[in-house]
């Protein structure tokens, strides 16, 4: 069953829509869709934490502890390292998507890997703010 039919849209505008991105879809590579979206978007969610983590442990006095992000962030600032590790999540993002193509269980293996490898910093730093969370509050009390 065509997914404009499940929808009840076929022949609305709606439909047109359908028909155009499935053209342009395939017009770029000839699939529909990504192969792996749920990694993906677990891989970007945690990508997000860790730059949100990044940027709270900077404003609370912190740094930077990857070398190269700190390397970026001296020379580019916040919105620069943001912009680094966002291009690095898009970098591989398109070579698991081409990985797949060959090599599936390669393909999600690399990403169970970037996602593994990206939450052990944001681990860290909730760890983290755990401690100087419950310090700070120590100290109020006193």
């Amino acid at each position: 069953m065509d997914t404009t039919q499940s929808l009840g849209v076929r022949g609305t505008p709606i439909d047109d829509g359908f028909r155009y991105l499935k053209e342009c879809l395939s017009a770029i590579g000839g699939r529909e869709a990504l192969h792996l979206p749920l990694a993906y978007l677990g891989y970007l969610a945690v990508s997000a934490l860790d730059g949100i983590c990044t940027g709270l442990i900077l404003l609370l006095g912190g740094m930077e502890a990857n070398p190269i992000a700190a390397a970026v962030l001296t020379h580019y600032g916040f919105h620069g390292m943001v912009l680094f590790k966002f291009t690095i999540v898009a970098f591989v993002i398109v070579i698991c998507e081409q990985i797949v193509r060959y090599q599936p269980k390669t393909a999600k293996g690399v990403m169970y890997l970037a996602v593994f490898t990206t939450s052990v910093p944001v681990v860290l730093a909730l760890v983290e703010f755990y401690f100087y969370a419950t310090t700070w509050l120590l100290g109020w009390q006193c």
